[in-house]
């Protein structure tokens, strides 16, 4: 475990970019952002499908936060009632 840890470290990070994001495949270690958007992170499933997730500090009780963007991207299209949005959700 630990010589995983000096493995991800010593790789050069670079900022995030659609590139990146595009050429991630199922079973890659999820890409953070280094440039402006730092919490940015992008995560690939077992299945391909691609997420973006925010993780910052909480600064009520400094614990690391988790906030899966697709969420709130949904909660924006519910809300705004979008037509095409309530026949996602019909299937």
């Amino acid at each position: 475990m630990e010589q995983e840890k000096e493995d991800k470290s010593s790789e050069p990070r670079v900022a995030l970019s659609a590139l990146a994001i595009k050429k991630m495949k199922a079973g890659d270690a999820d890409k953070s952002d280094i440039g402006e958007y730092i919490g940015l992170r992008v995560t690939c499933s077992k299945a391909g499908a691609k997420s973006f997730v925010y993780r910052y500090r909480s600064p009520i009780d400094n614990s690391l936060k988790r906030s899966p963007l697709a969420h709130f991207l949904l909660c924006l299209l519910q809300k705004h009632g979008y037509p095409w949005y309530s026949r996602l959700q019909r299937g």
